[in-house]
Formats: C-alpha cells, sequence, structure tokens
C-alpha cells in the first residue's frame, strides 16, 4: 500500500514539472519568428555616389553603392566589421543577413513621388541640389516600403515641366527585390532565424509625373 502511495506522488510531481517547464523549454527551442521580425533593427547603411551620367532620354541618373550579401549588425543597425567596436553588455543581440536571391522587379520604373516636392504644380521645371538624399517611400504597386537615395530640392540640377499641365517630380529607377535570411544571435536567450523579402534600388534618378 506504501509503495502504491508514493508512486501516486511520483507520478504526480513528474506531471506538475512538465506543466511548469514544458511551456519554457518549448520557448528555447523555438523562437516567435514574427515577433522577431517586427523587432528586426533597420540597417544604418549611408550609400555612396559610384557613378552619375545623362542617359539617352536626358535624365540625370545616379548610381550609388550596395550592401553586401552577407554582414552582420547589432541591435540598434549598426553594421559591424573588424573596427566595430563591441557592446559592453554581455547580452547584446547581433543580427546576420545573408541574401539567398535578388529578383529584377523593374528597370527604369516609377517608384513613388519625391517626397521633397508634396505638391502638384503647374511650373515648367524643378530644381534639384547636386547632393543626395536618403528617403524612406511606399513602393508604387507592390505595397511595401523602399528606402532610396536622390537628389533633394535644390539649386543645382535643372528638369523641365510642361507649364500647363498639373505636375510634381517623381523618383524612378531600377528596383529590386531581395529574399533574405535574418539569424538573431542573442547571447541570453533562445536564437531566430527568419526569411523575409526586401526591396532595394541602387540606381535612381528624378523625372517630371502628370496627372
Amino acid at each position: 500500500m506504501r509503495k502504491s502511495v508514493v508512486n501516486i506522488k511520483f507520478y504526480s510531481l513528474i506531471a506538475l514539472c512538465s506543466v511548469l517547464f514544458l511551456p519554457l523549454f518549448q520557448s528555447s527551442v523555438s523562437a516567435d519568428s514574427s515577433w522577431a521580425e517586427e523587432t528586426t533593427p533597420e540597417v544604418k547603411f549611408y550609400p555612396k555616389i559610384v557613378n552619375q551620367y545623362e542617359d539617352e532620354e536626358g535624365n540625370f541618373v545616379t548610381e550609388y553603392s550596395e550592401l553586401p550579401k552577407q554582414f552582420t549588425t547589432d541591435a540598434s543597425g549598426n553594421i559591424i566589421n573588424d573596427k566595430s567596436i563591441q557592446p559592453m553588455n554581455a547580452c547584446a543581440r547581433q543580427y546576420s543577413y545573408k541574401n539567398l536571391y535578388t529578383l529584377r522587379m523593374q528597370t527604369n520604373g516609377f517608384i513613388a513621388n519625391h517626397p521633397g516636392f508634396t505638391r502638384w504644380d503647374k511650373v515648367n521645371g524643378y530644381y534639384f541640389g547636386n547632393t543626395s538624399v536618403s528617403y524612406s517611400v511606399g513602393l508604387s504597386g507592390y505595397g511595401a516600403s523602399i528606402s532610396v537615395s536622390v537628389a533633394g530640392p535644390g539649386n543645382g540640377t535643372f528638369i523641365t515641366a510642361n507649364p500647363d499641365r498639373w505636375s510634381r517630380p517623381g523618383i524612378y529607377g531600377d528596383v529590386d527585390k531581395i529574399h533574405q535570411q535574418v539569424t538573431m544571435v542573442d547571447p541570453c536567450g533562445p536564437d531566430s532565424t527568419y526569411t523575409r523579402d526586401i526591396y532595394r534600388s541602387s540606381r535612381t534618378y528624378n523625372r517630371t509625373v502628370y496627372q
């Protein structure tokens, strides 16, 4: 009789431990990738101009440097390299990015209205500065956002417009969709690996858009 009581207590203890520790065990081997993707930092990358030229249609095209196909950032989105100062926090997360494949979505296509010119107007043209400005804009037709570098308002380059029609400058260029693998490394918690699609352009120019 005493042996049966001991067995009941023993199995009850096992069942209780399973209830208490099973969720903890599950979270340690399978992180919530949807949550991890939402908290992925914005990569702090400032492209450099590698080429500028006027194409056959008279558009002033600017080509920019691109991120490598594989790189790592800290939790704030700063790219880590050999010269980077590592954080003192032993639990600081790092994010590793790897491009799995790239698809060209459009060439010389409309990306978005230029955010530096917010109004439609009837004018004979628009002036742009000689330095590039980084913008985050909605990518027309794809329901996604894209970071682009393009000349902002200024007193440098002039593009013409028909003063009899309502117009505003638009951003045009090549757009690539990149299927990317992201690995979040958490020294004090579970790691997480997931994939996502992002859009990038490394070749842009300003062009007049009409209503």
